[in-house]
């Protein structure tokens, strides 16, 4: 790589990480102005390496799920269980709770595109959840629910505890064995 295209991926690089920054501090709808700011780059920058700002939005979520599903994907290949994937999710949200937050707050205010990126990454956790639920059924016997009731019940309970951190103590850092001993207990004959 030449320099002038070095040059030119480092600075899409800080780009995408004054976005995903901007997002979390101050929502998915902020001034590409205020990434420019924080990139350090030009406003005219922003539109160089991303045609939309829209575009720009939906490549920090690839990234940011593509991130999060690799590390899913490896505790799997690992031979996880249910029980240890959860808690590996958990860990990943905890490395970055604020975005998730706003992932999980502003979701449905995002564009369809945006909204793709992380109906398809909860459509992958439904998949890997479907598998560990299996196999779990096989060694302690699960509820005969719908995949979509057992997925988004642990999602909406994340969520629920996430959106409202400032009720209870720091939840994704201090509560990940009780969360996932509760979700366990709930599904579990």
């Amino acid at each position: 790589m030449n320099k002038r295209a070095k040059q030119k991926e480092e600075t899409r690089q800080k780009i995408l990480m004054a976005a995903k920054e901007s997002y979390c501090n101050k929502g998915f709808q902020v001034a590409t102005k205020e990434i420019a700011l924080v990139a350090n780059v030009s406003h005219g920058s922003i539109f160089a390496h991303f045609s939309t700002a829209d575009l720009l939005c939906q490549e920090v979520l690839t990234n940011y799920f593509d991130d999060m599903g690799e590390a899913l994907d490896e505790c799997i290949r690992g031979g996880a269980d249910l029980k240890s994937y959860l808690h590996k999710w958990l860990e990943l949200i905890e490395l970055e709770e604020g975005f998730y937050r706003r992932i999980s707050s502003e979701g449905a205010l995002v564009s369809d595109g945006c909204q793709a990126k992380i109906i398809g990454f909860q459509a992958a956790l439904a998949i890997d959840m479907e598998s560990l639920i299996k196999k779990l059924d096989v060694v302690s016997p699960v509820k005969k629910l719908p995949l979509s009731f057992l997925v988004n019940t642990w999602l909406g309970v994340i969520h629920y505890y996430i959106q409202n951190r400032e009720w209870f103590t720091p939840v994704v850092k201090n509560q990940k064995e009780k969360l996932v001993n509760q979700y366990l207990i709930l599904i579990e004959k």
